[in-house]
């Protein structure tokens, strides 16, 4: 009777499976992130993983529980070998969350108009009064721009301070005051003043200005006061007979 021989060669194709013990695959495991801080020290339940043909298993991971996680994603790989090299990839997901609200601190501000760049331009970070947060936050503000017609008008700027993009915002308000810009102020003699029948003569600031001028642009609009012999600026002064003699100064201001 003829016989044939031949060789059956059996092999293990199969790798590692998991058997329930720990995150499962493509799980997330959230957290919130320290107080404080941006990180969170997270630790779980390893998972294990059995073979029927070929043990043992090796299993490398990273992160290991205990693992410091930043904010944000991080991706955690356990890798099982069995002992004829077939491999199972295990991922899941540690998210750190941040749960703690920015801290939005203003300040008060006075911008002053100058001649060289015309009108002033205050921006957000202007009023920023180190302002903070336990990770990162976005700051988005408005500028504004002072003219003339703003001197000395108080004005509201918010800044508006979020964790994420699409976050709601934690506002703080600064107040900007335009400030008074510098001037050019020029005078001229008058004419001898003759007292009127009452004995006073009303000396006008504008009757002594000799084409003052602003260094703003465009010019802001220019009020006039004036001071005689040290007394206080005010749009005019009374002249009476006691300025007769000796002849007085005046100032234009």
């Amino acid at each position: 009777m003829p016989v044939c021989n031949f060789s059956v060669n059996v092999v293990d194709n199969t790798p590692p499976a998991w058997n329930g013990n720990g995150p499962a695959a493509g799980s997330s495991i959230v957290v919130n992130a320290n107080l404080g801080g941006c990180q969170a020290q997270v630790s779980w339940t390893e998972p294990t993983f059995t073979d029927a043909c070929t043990p043992p298993v090796v299993v490398t991971r990273f992160p290991a529980p205990g693992f410091f996680f930043p904010f944000d994603t991080t991706v955690v790989t356990y890798t099982a070998i069995d002992g004829v090299g077939n491999a199972t990839t295990h991922t899941f997901n540690v998210v750190v969350v941040d749960i703690q609200d920015p801290v939005a601190n203003c300040k008060n501000l006075t911008v002053n108009l100058d001649g060289i760049s015309g009108p002033a331009t205050c921006i957000g970070p202007q009023v920023d009064n180190l302002s903070t947060d336990n990770c990162f936050s976005f700051c988005f503000w408005s500028s504004i721009t002072y003219n003339c017609t703003n001197l000395g008008l108080e004005t509201t700027m918010k800044l508006d301070h979020r964790r994420r993009l699409r976050q709601p915002g934690y506002l703080c308000i600064g107040r900007n005051r335009a400030g008074f810009d510098q001037t050019g102020a020029s005078t001229t003699n008058v004419s001898p003043i003759n007292l009127d029948a009452n004995g006073s003569f009303t000396l006008f600031a504008t009757t002594v200005n000799n084409n003052s001028t602003d260094n703003t642009y465009p010019p802001c609009a220019l009020t006039y006061d004036i001071s005689v012999g040290g007394s206080s600026f005010s749009p005019a002064f009374d002249f009476d007979c006691s300025f007769i003699w000796p002849n007085r100064w005046s100032r234009c201001g």
